[in-house]
């Protein structure tokens, strides 16, 4: 009984034995590599937000360009950045204010820095409401076929010509050979 102890005991410290797995110079080089080509990778962004109604259009416009000065500050590239010319009703009221210019710029950041070009929206005391999205990259990849259960490329569809024949490429029959036709059939019945 207390040789089967001891052998438990053994197991039990050899389970809990980790072996520190063999670290080379080169492992720590490749992991610096990668954080570093993520931090590279630019996305494209629209933000639309909502600047208070009781500014002028020559403000919002001042507005908005302080912010795009914010964005490329943060290494953004902008592509558009917009305004309304007046203020529109709200839907509900935002704080106090029932009114807002809509705006919106679309520019491209790194993933990196996003949190803080938010931060710049955040504390932006003349927005009421801002929404960043991501937008998504243009896809390179081609529609796919539609395949039967069986395997046969579906009819129409990812095919540029179909396998039927057209009806103007159809024999023409005249009413008196298709009259011979059906008088042979019932003959023959």
């Amino acid at each position: 009984m207390a040789e089967e102890t001891s052998n438990e005991n053994e197991i039990n410290e050899s389970q809990n034995e980790v072996s520190e797995p063999e670290t080379s110079e080169s492992t720590p080089a490749v992991s610096v590599e990668v954080e570093e080509r993520e931090e590279g990778i630019k996305r494209k962004y629209a933000i639309t937000f909502i600047l208070n109604s009781s500014m002028s259009a020559s403000e919002t416009d001042s507005v908005r360009e302080n912010l795009n000065k914010r964005i490329t500050a943060h290494e953004g590239n902008i592509a558009t950045s917009i305004c309304q010319e007046s203020p529109k009703r709200l839907a509900y009221a935002i704080g106090k204010e029932n009114q807002g210019y809509f705006c919106e710029a679309v520019f491209e950041a790194e993933s990196t820095k996003i949190i803080d070009i938010e931060r710049e929206f955040k504390n932006e005391p003349n927005i009421l409401r801002y929404m960043l999205e991501v937008k998504p990259a243009p896809s390179t990849k081609r529609p796919k076929k539609r395949i039967s259960p069986y395997g046969a490329p579906v009819a129409g569809i990812g095919k540029e010509e179909s396998s039927l024949p057209k009806t103007d490429e159809r024999e023409k029959i005249s009413v008196e050979e298709i009259e011979k036709k059906i008088d042979e059939i019932i003959d023959n019945i």
